[in-house]
């Protein structure tokens, strides 16, 4: 099991920053290894939250990987990702925003992965913790940008 983890403390609002990670199909203009993003199915849950499936596509050098996954918004804290489909055996994991004050949020990325064994799985795994070091660096860049 590979392990990614990674906080920030960032210049915007938590909810500005939840506005920008759940703007999936905005993922193509801010995180340039995402190459395509779609919704699949939105659905409201009870507790306020929201089921989002999507697709993405990400690209890295040659290798190029869709991956769909089902993940669950609550508004302006969280978003947990449970992968579906792709090129991982499974990719569980979360972006947590906590408000700092009405400006300022820290954002804490986690995710556990499982691969094969092979040595493209082993560059799968390198594609995809840099791919979740980049967002953490795009999303803020955006922030800021557009606050």
């Amino acid at each position: 099991m590979n392990h990614f983890r990674h906080s920030a403390l960032v210049r915007v609002s938590a909810a500005r920053l939840y506005d920008i990670i759940t703007d999936i199909e905005a993922y193509p203009r801010i995180i340039s290894q995402c190459k395509a993003a779609k919704i699949i199915s939105r659905a409201p849950l009870a507790d306020n939250s929201e089921e989002v499936t999507a697709s993405l596509t990400l690209k890295l050098g040659p290798l190029k990987r869709e991956f769909i996954s089902r993940n669950i918004h609550t508004p302006n804290s969280l978003v947990k990702v449970n992968l579906q489909s792709g090129a991982l055996h499974s990719l569980n994991g979360e972006w947590r925003l906590t408000e700092v004050d009405a400006d300022n949020c820290n954002i804490t990325c986690d995710f556990a992965f499982s691969l094969g064994h092979s040595a493209l799985d082993k560059l799968a795994a390198k594609f995809l913790q840099g791919y979740l070091k980049h967002s953490i660096e795009h999303y803020i860049a955006y922030a800021e940008r557009r606050s």
